[in-house]
């Protein structure tokens, strides 16, 4: 991957942190020249902690979390956009995490979008059955390709 920019904001006022990569890769593809592209395959996916069934203590992060990840890519031109996943929402019952996933086509372009917000900071062990079954949902939705399709 080259990096060709990377800038980066502060808001005080809304207390957002803004990172913006341009960067240029060689096309990872399969043996018919397909390329299968997703946000952790460029960015890299930080591992599930939550791998266990059971918990003996409650889950404090310290503070309320709010990621809004957007990657626009450019179709080469010899390629057609094979595959766009369904938008998805997903929720803990009480709405207390929630994620959205999706993608859209323009003329020569996907962006795809992820959001995940914790409107917590603090989880009660008693509530970790469903926080677990969220976080592995979360993690197999984020992981969904854009399929790029050689053309004939």
């Amino acid at each position: 991957m080259t990096i060709e920019s990377v800038s980066d904001t502060t808001d005080p006022t809304t207390h957002k942190f803004v990172q913006k990569i341009r960067f240029s890769t060689q096309t990872p593809s399969d043996n018919e020249g397909n390329i299968y592209i997703s946000i952790p395959a460029i960015y890299g996916d930080p591992v599930n902690v939550f791998v266990s069934r059971e918990r003996t203590s409650d889950i404090d992060f310290g503070y309320i979390q709010k990621e809004n990840i957007t990657m626009k890519l450019a179709i080469p031109s010899e390629y057609m956009v094979d595959s766009l996943a369904r938008p998805v929402k997903l929720a803990m019952p009480d709405t207390s995490i929630e994620f959205n996933y999706q993608t859209e086509k323009a003329d020569n372009s996907v962006t795809l979008r992820q959001n995940l917000e914790y409107a917590r900071s603090f989880y009660k062990k008693d509530v970790y059955p469903g926080f677990y079954d969220f976080q592995q949902k979360y993690y197999d939705l984020k992981q969904r390709p854009i399929i790029l399709k050689k053309k004939s």
